[in-house]
């Protein structure tokens, strides 16, 4: 194709006269448009360390994900973004946040500190996915409900303990209401003898049995802490 008819894709989506020059050329970026798949295998690589940052001045954690084929790193803020290269919903992100989870304690964090902490905070977020309205002043917003169908809700105990939620988010009889039918997911780790622990928070279109769901759930289900820097 000739230089000058290599138009960028945001002017494709611009004006008519660009379209013809576009037309049959894939579609490049994060998302493939509505109704486009996510890659049809997993094909897991080598897995690679990150390092998550730590707040107060610590130094940041090395921690060890495994990312399937056709995803992706990025940074925002204090956490680390994990997401397909191809999105499966241009709409909708499906995206995996991982950092260092909140923490309140009485002098320095001990183990059951930090499982209190955890726990307070895996029931905060269960709660917030079924009220995606507070306090906007609107009694109905207010009061609406989404349907939250728990798909997986477990503990793996031991030195190494992980706990992993996911669910799927609707939004019956909504009408004017905001809210997002969506995949939401929550994974913790902590490490016997740390004073932190780690979370993922997960989320992506309401299509449980896609390919860049299971994913992003492999992903969440298997990251662990490696050596601090």
């Amino acid at each position: 194709m000739p230089r000058w008819l290599r138009i960028p894709l945001f002017l494709c989506l611009a004006g008519t006269l660009a379209v013809a020059a576009c037309k049959g050329r894939p579609p490049t970026g994060p998302s493939m448009g509505p109704g486009a798949q996510a890659p049809t295998a997993i094909s897991p690589s080598s897995p690679i360390n990150l390092a998550v940052k730590r707040g107060f001045g610590k130094p940041p954690v090395v921690v060890q994900v495994t990312l399937p084929g056709g995803w992706t790193e990025g940074k925002h803020d204090e956490v680390v973004r994990l997401l397909p290269k191809v999105q499966p919903d241009r709409f909708h992100l499906t995206e995996l946040q991982l950092g260092e989870g909140n923490a309140s304690c009485q002098g320095p964090c001990d183990a059951k500190q930090i499982m209190a902490n955890i726990i307070a905070v895996h029931e905060s977020f269960r709660n917030r996915l079924a009220t995606p309205n507070r306090n906007t002043g609107d009694p109905k917003k207010d009061d609406y409900r989404a349907k939250v169908e728990v798909l997986e809700d477990f503990e793996n105990k031991g030195k190494e303990y992980r706990r992993v939620f996911s669910a799927k988010v609707t939004c019956p009889d909504k009408g004017a209401i905001p809210c997002m039918p969506r995949m939401a997911a929550r994974c913790f780790f902590y490490e016997a003898g740390s004073d932190f622990y780690l979370v993922a928070t997960g989320q992506g279109p309401l299509a449980a049995e896609s390919v860049s769901w299971k994913q992003l759930m492999a992903i969440c289900k298997g990251f662990a802490i490696g050596q601090k820097q």
